[in-house]
């Protein structure tokens, strides 16, 4: 089972339900640091697998979570500073991710690959 692959549905099926332009098409002022993207992009796609990725590998590895979920913000806020996403977009994005992971860790699935990955993630 692809977990990310869970989040990633939810996240479209936002995106298609509000439609909201991308800050450099709504502000021609704007100017993008990276490649232009048509899409909608209400919640934040990056920022939504950035906290999900985060979050799911810190649970994994309880020792280093405070340094993933830095790292996964990091990831998420990179798409404002480019100009690809408003503030509001990664914060819808980081608490789409912290609802969603919440749930698949709480799964019987999740537990069963987190205890069969424990192990080799130990020496990492």
């Amino acid at each position: 089972m692809s977990f990310l692959k869970i989040v990633n549905n939810v996240k479209d099926d936002l995106k298609d339900k509000h439609k909201r332009p991308r800050p450099f098409i709504s502000h021609s002022d704007i100017k993008p640091c990276l490649p232009l993207e048509s899409s909608f992009f209400y919640p934040s796609g990056h920022s939504t697998w950035y906290a999900s990725t985060a979050l799911l590998l810190a649970d994994l590895m309880p020792e280093r979570r405070e340094r993933l979920i830095q790292i996964g913000r990091q990831g998420g806020y990179s798409r404002v500073y480019c100009g690809m996403h408003y503030p509001s977009d990664v914060i819808a994005g980081e608490r789409l991710a912290k609802a969603i992971t919440a749930d698949i860790i709480a799964s019987p699935e999740w537990q069963s690959t987190a205890t069969k990955s424990n192990p080799k993630l130990t020496n990492f």
